[in-house]
């Protein structure tokens, strides 16, 4: 980086270089590529954006949008902000100057060509499987006049006859590794995050991900992974699988990084990962990631849903069960409602097996109502509809550990 710029000004420069601004909406996004390269040529782009197979080896969006450089830059205007975001976040981190680094799925090189502008002393690879995309990141590496980087074409599940084992500083994938494997589809259904840990993971998923390990030079070297993860339970199931390939997320480091992708507002988790062991065990760091307050400072009449419901509910130290119940709907998709005594006031939590969570905080003298309310009035109203109602005085098992 060059003296006396900014972590963020350096950032603002590169991207103008590349004449990279967000577009404000789908149809800015769509109309100024058309008036850039022709309907003609962006009509099968958008046939492809509009059928993405996330988990696939290669896909048709990657070969169309890399057909040549200026087109390739012109698509990426629709994650120009995720690219800010995310170098932003970079440039604010302590990095050593030399070192050598490693691009997972490079694409286009916008994300490598920043890497080997921002660490001039080091040595920067790219690797992706799509030979247009190379093609597009050694012309744009050239343009940039950057003599330090380095791409090659290859299925990154041969790095291993490619790259010599022990040797990159840091390894980073910007939305490659959720492409690769699949890892934006919904998570099994679950009645709690905790009972999805420790599950067995594709041999596909463990060679790759131990591939990444042994590139690692040694324990302080770092594998940063920013991925399309958008519940907790898909961040906690990814962290195990990096867990269980050897990866072990710091948690301390672990944040969001909000961004807009046309128009629309985005967070995705961002995972920094070293080959030692985290002292944060994986639930936790997942509910101190998504912003779970002290249980303790649970108020009467206080709402709170989803990720933040599940996470104050198991961080709740000291609860007694009082009774639940259990709806049956089609599909087999089902939902319960708990009631809970805890220290300071009973709580009503309410949860799917498809991941709903909400956790209501009632007064003392709600108490009396709630359980009337268990024993009559909820089981009428779901038997009423036809559904299956059962009422259960223990606590069921949801597969905690």
């Amino acid at each position: 980086m060059a003296a006396g710029l900014s972590g963020k000004q350096f950032v603002i420069d590169y991207l103008n270089q590349l004449k990279l601004k967000p577009s404000k909406n789908f149809r800015q996004f769509w109309n100024d590529l058309e008036y850039q390269h022709g309907r003609r040529a962006i009509a099968p782009l958008k046939e492809a954006m509009s059928q993405r197979n996330p988990g696939a080896t290669t896909n048709d969006i990657y070969v169309l949008k890399n057909q040549n450089l200026k087109l390739s830059l012109d698509f990426a205007k629709y994650s120009a902000d995720l690219y800010r975001r995310f170098f932003d976040w970079l440039v604010a981190r302590p990095h050593p100057q030399a070192g050598r680094l490693l691009d997972v799925g490079c694409d286009n090189g916008i994300v490598t060509c920043f890497i080997a502008s921002l660490f001039p002393e080091s040595e920067v690879v790219g690797v992706d499987i799509e030979p247009r995309a190379v093609a597009c990141a050694e012309e744009l590496a050239n343009r940039l006049g950057l003599t330090n980087v380095r791409f090659f074409q290859s299925d990154v599940r041969q790095l291993d006859t490619l790259l010599d084992a022990r040797s990159f500083d840091r390894i980073l994938s910007v939305r490659s590794f959720h492409e690769m494997l699949g890892e934006v589809s919904e998570p099994p259904r679950h009645w709690s995050t905790q009972e999805l840990l420790g599950r067995s993971v594709e041999a596909g998923h463990l060679h790759l991900l131990r591939m990444m390990r042994n590139l690692l030079r040694d324990e302080a070297a770092e594998l940063i992974t920013f991925e399309r993860l958008p519940w907790l339970a898909s961040a906690a199931m990814w962290a195990d699988e990096l867990k269980q390939a050897g990866l072990f997320v710091d948690w301390a480091q672990a944040e969001f990084i909000a961004f807009q992708e046309v128009g629309e507002n985005q967070e995705m988790p961002v995972f920094v990962c070293r080959t030692t062991p985290s002292d944060c065990a994986i639930l936790e760091g997942v509910y101190r990631l998504y912003g779970a307050g002290s249980a303790a400072a649970l108020m009467a009449g206080a709402e709170y849903e989803d990720a933040e419901a599940e996470a104050l509910f198991y961080r709740i130290e000291s609860k007694q069960f009082l009774s639940g119940i259990q709806i049956d709907f089609p599909e087999d998709t089902q939902m319960r409602y708990e009631l809970w005594q805890t220290e300071s006031s009973p709580v009503l939590y309410q949860y799917t097996n498809v991941g709903n969570r909400k956790l209501n905080v009632l007064s003392v003298g709600d108490l009396e109502t709630a359980m009337r309310d268990f024993e009559v009035t909820l089981p009428a109203h779901y038997q009423n509809q036809g559904f299956k109602v059962k009422t259960y005085h223990e606590q069921v098992q949801r597969g905690e550990k």
